[in-house]
């Protein structure tokens, strides 16, 4: 299954990066995608594959234009992006999202100089919402990755209620956010979240357990875009055959992993 099945729908793929990491038997050069799932911060687990491989199979499935939303692991989890590595990494491989995990307006201008289609302002790193108004005045490039944990904004230390948090994205002058569902990360896409009415006052890109078999329902709820988590081929089906990494996990929630205990 192919992006190019779905007409004007528009996949854009995650690709969670795990950079200086010593691991034998990748690629050589420490930067591998891994799977991730919501635990103490962003934990990777399982299957592993070098970067330059996955790019590949990416580009060779969807198309070498295909987009990737390059998630920096570390930086989302400590604030330590580390932006010249990035540089590096994005060098090739085509158009790209970045999440390097930002913390205030000089991180803003790091991503940006990278040259991404769009940098996102992810709201784990950030307490409140003034980061988020000084960017939009930087870049139109910039627009929020809102982290949610059900109805709840999911904030460093603290949370906000989801609909409050959209709704201030929108009177702040963005048209679209990314909206991370940390319960689906790596598990399996929660249709009930994404036919909630509170999505509705701007456009929404969903995001956390999405795989391309998702994109009609999606398309039927009024989605033209969505981020798919990463796919390996399964060593036991065919080879033209992927599914989403992670599937086999039961949902819960980032609330009872103790990473917020103190929220």
């Amino acid at each position: 299954m192919k992006e190019s099945d779905f007409g004007d729908f528009r996949a854009i793929h995650l690709l969670p990066l795990l950079s200086n990491l010593t691991s034998s038997g990748l690629d050589g050069t420490g930067e591998v995608v891994a799977e991730v799932l919501w635990g103490r911060g962003l934990e990777p687990y399982g299957r592993k594959a070098p970067r330059k491989d996955y790019l590949s199979w990416v580009s060779e499935q969807h198309g070498p234009r295909s987009t990737k939303l390059v998630l920096d692991i570390s930086g989302v989890n400590q604030g330590d992006a580390d932006f010249g590595g990035l540089k590096r990494t994005l060098r090739r491989g085509g158009p790209f999202w970045l999440e390097p995990g930002v913390e205030d307006i000089d991180d803003v201008f790091d991503a940006l100089t990278l040259d991404p289609e769009q940098a996102l302002i992810g709201s784990l790193r950030v307490e409140g919402l003034g980061l988020f108004e000084e960017a939009i005045e930087v870049s139109d490039s910039c627009i929020p990755m809102i982290y949610l944990d059900g109805r709840e904004a999911v904030f460093q230390g603290r949370r906000r209620d989801a609909s409050d948090t959209l709704e201030a994205m929108l009177s702040m002058g963005y048209e679209e956010c990314v909206l991370m569902d940390l319960r689906s990360l790596g598990r399996a896409l929660d249709r009930d979240l994404w036919t909630s009415e509170f999505l509705e006052c701007l456009k929404v890109i969903p995001a956390g357990g999405i795989s391309m078999t998702d994109i009609p329902f999606l398309t039927r709820s009024g989605y033209d875009m969505a981020v798919m988590d990463p796919v390996v081929r399964s060593d036991e089906s065919p080879d033209d055959e992927v599914r989403p990494l992670g599937t086999e996990h039961t949902v819960s929630s980032p609330r009872h992993s103790g990473w917020w205990s103190g929220a």
